[in-house]
């Protein structure tokens, strides 16, 4: 009798167990990439000086004081995304402009190993007061941001 219930408690464990599952794939959520531009040559990105970006409400800069081309800033799942992107005009003068990106958050289940993945549809963006601002326009490039493979948000400078 012992055998017999030491052989089916040994078989229900066996059956009881699951497999360890591993992520055997990539799966990030995609952050928006941005190119910036002069306007009067819209072929050869160009670079900012001395950028610092920072998320509404943070005090923690995403950027501090960088020379670049393009950068690629993360979507919260909360609608809408506001950042500020401060440049230095001169000395310790700094000007601010003000992108608001509204879009559609959409999660897809991968696996269980992998998880939940995130991208963006229906992307729009909207600079406050381009007239009175460092930045002169934008060109939405993609609406949908599902990879990080090309620019979805051209900004002209």
């Amino acid at each position: 009798m012992k055998k017999i219930v030491f052989l089916a408690l040994t078989l229900l464990g066996c059956c009881a167990c699951e497999s360890d599952d591993l992520c055997d794939q990539t799966v990030n959520t995609p952050r928006l990439v941005v190119r910036f531009y002069d306007p009067n040559n819209l072929r050869t990105p160009f670079s900012v000086s001395n950028l610092t970006v920072y998320g509404e409400g943070s005090s923690t800069p995403l950027v501090s004081k960088a020379t670049l081309d393009s950068l690629a800033l993360p979507l919260r799942l909360e609608n809408p995304t506001t950042y500020l992107l401060q440049t230095v005009v001169s000395g310790t003068i700094t000007t601010t402009a003000t992108l608001t990106l509204s879009y559609t958050p959409v999660q897809t289940f991968v696996s269980k190993a992998c998880g939940i993945r995130t991208y963006y549809t229906t992307l729009s963006a909207t600079l406050q007061n381009p007239n009175h601002s460092w930045l002169k326009g934008l060109k939405l490039r993609n609406t949908t941001v599902d990879n990080e493979k090309k620019a979805h948000l051209h900004l002209y400078h």
